[in-house]
This record gives structure tokens, C-alpha cells and sequence, in this order.
């Protein structure tokens, strides 16, 4: 389900209460109750609509009909690893990335900070692990949402520029023209 507001929150699988927004927000968790709470704080940190997954099968499908900006990962899921959600979310260009995980490795880590994630929390977590993160993944979302805005830019800049060649070399071409006319003209007298 998807929420905007402090409800309930529901893994994907069970009927929604309310037609579905595009979520800004992803947490993928079998556990319930910590995706509940993280769904939650995800919300009041970030006021943004949030998603709830219990499986990669949900993520995957989550991630088909949604574009988030923010994901939280759990590493171990009921029908696999997180790892494959990761570099998928990394193939996505998803800007804001957290793994959550019960089962820490140097593997895993290593995997989350190759897939460009902001932090790596292993459970149990505190509030100002949490906090935390969410402020890295603010900050990364920032970053990203500023890159996109400097991208905009410099393609309209390069679209202007463009329009202005072209009307330059019209000019030229008039000029060259106009200059061509006036010798054949100053020749003839």
C-alpha cells in the first residue's frame, strides 16, 4: 500500500484502503513490524508517500509501477538476496539508497557501497542510526535532484545555443550572399 500520510502502512500483497499515488519511498523488509516502523519514520522525516515490499517479488513489482527516489533494502528476503535488488536499483538510477540488514557481511557491504548505497544498518538499529541515515539519504537525494537540475540547464543552455549557431550562420550565409550581390553589381559598372 501506499501511503501519504501516517496510516496503517501495509505490505504491497495486501488490498489497499485507498487508491494508489506514486510512491517518492520504498522499504523492503519481511519483517512487518520493522517495515512498518521504518515506513513510518520514512514518512514523518520525509513527508513523501511511501511503499511497503515483504519480498524482492514485491520490491521488483514495486519498482515496475513506481519510480522511488529513496529505498531501503533488506539483504535477506523470503525468496532471495538483496543484492540482486541493489543492482537493480543501481541499473535504475534510484539516488538515494540504505541497506537494512540482520545479517551483516563484508560481502554485502561491499556489494551496497559498489551499488552507490549511502549507508549500511545492521539490525538491531538505534533511532539516531536511523536518523542518521535518513539525513545521508537526504542529502544524496539533494545531490541528486541538483545534478538533475544542472542537467536541465545545460541542455536547454546547449538547445540555445544550437538556435543561436543556426542564426549565425543564416547571417553569414546573408553576408556572403549580400557581399557576392554587391561584387557582380560594382563589376557590371
Amino acid at each position: 500500500m501506499v501511503s501519504n500520510r501516517i496510516d496503517p502502512l501495509q505490505f504491497k500483497n495486501q488490498p489497499a484502503a485507498e487508491p494508489e499515488v506514486q510512491a517518492d519511498i520504498l522499504v523492503v523488509d519481511d519483517d512487518l513490524d520493522l517495515a512498518d516502523f521504518l515506513g513510518r519514520r520514512a514518512l514523518e522525516y520525509f513527508d513523501k508517500a511511501v511503499l511497503l515490499a515483504g519480498s524482492l517479488e514485491e520490491a521488483n513489482a514495486a519498482l515496475d509501477d513506481h519510480k522511488p527516489k529513496i529505498v531501503l533494502v533488506d539483504m535477506l528476503l523470503p525468496d532471495g538476496d538483496g543484492t540482486d535488488l541493489l543492482l537493480r536499483l543501481q541499473r535504475d538510477d534510484v539516488p538515494a539508497v540504505a541497506v537494512v540488514t540482520g545479517a551483516p557481511s563484508l560481502y554485502r557491504a561491499t556489494v551496497a557501497m559498489h551499488a552507490r548505497a549511502v549507508d549500511f544498518i545492521t539490525k538491531p538499529f538505534t533511532e539516531e542510526q536511523v536518523t542518521g541515515a535518513f539525513e545521508r539519504l537526504a542529502r544524496r537525494l539533494a545531490e541528486h535532484e541538483e545534478v538533475e537540475r544542472l542537467r536541465l540547464h545545460a541542455a536547454v543552455a546547449d538547445e540555445a545555443n544550437q538556435q543561436l549557431r543556426m542564426k549565425v550562420d543564416i547571417l553569414c550565409k546573408d553576408l556572403v550572399h549580400g557581399y557576392q550581390t554587391l561584387v557582380t553589381r560594382m563589376a557590371g559598372n
